[in-house]
């Protein structure tokens, strides 16, 4: 019996050795894809998410620590509203309607800073910072309408805090809230390889 209870326990302490204490070390390359909500935008008494946003991120774990990589996402931005316009002189009323477009491309270099939770999941903190494309198109039926809307620098910087969650060895979800650079909350998948 002694023989047996020291076989077993020798067993599951080599067993226990070899199991991995974190989702991701050094070396582990993740991909991810994910939809996000852009910034919120009040609208009378209520709030709405204005942007949806599709994006990939890939990470290169240069520590068991730090990751290093790219996020890069496209984001759309469509709204549309009409405004009954009443000229002060002549008294009459026009119903105009206006539409604006709006298309981001954002590519940015970040950094990760992991903190060991467990095997199954990956807590992170991130920092972003690279370029930002923006394409605009006003279209209205009031004919003094102008677009005066500033043009911001070609530049886009994100901080984030995010987690991913592992199903299996290399598969699993994410999810990531943050400010600037696009998205305040996004999740997706996440592919793994080590």
């Amino acid at each position: 019996m002694k023989k047996i209870f020291t076989i077993l326990f020798g067993t599951t302490i080599l067993a226990s050795s070899n199991v991995k204490a974190q989702a991701v070390e050094q070396g582990s390359k993740v991909i991810e894809a994910y939809v996000g909500l852009g910034g919120l935008e009040a609208d009378y008494l209520y709030f709405r998410f204005n942007k949806i946003i599709l994006g990939g991120r890939f990470e290169y774990m240069v520590s068991d620590k730090i990751g290093i990589g790219v996020d890069g996402h496209v984001q759309k931005i469509s709204k549309y509203w009409n405004d009954n316009i009443s000229d002060t002189i002549t008294g009459i009323s026009n119903n105009y309607s206006y539409e604006l477009y709006r298309q981001i491309i954002r590519i940015m270099p970040r950094v990760n800073i992991h903190f060991e939770w467990s095997f199954s999941f990956d807590g992170y903190f991130g920092i972003a910072a690279g370029y930002r494309n923006e394409t605009r198109r006003y279209t209205s039926t009031d004919p003094d309408y102008k677009d005066d809307e500033v043009i911001l620098p070609p530049f886009a910087m994100r901080i984030s805090v995010g987690g991913r969650y592992f199903f299996t060895d290399n598969i699993g979800l994410n999810m990531e809230l943050g400010l600037g650079g696009g998205t305040v909350l996004n999740g997706g998948l996440i592919y793994k390889i080590n």
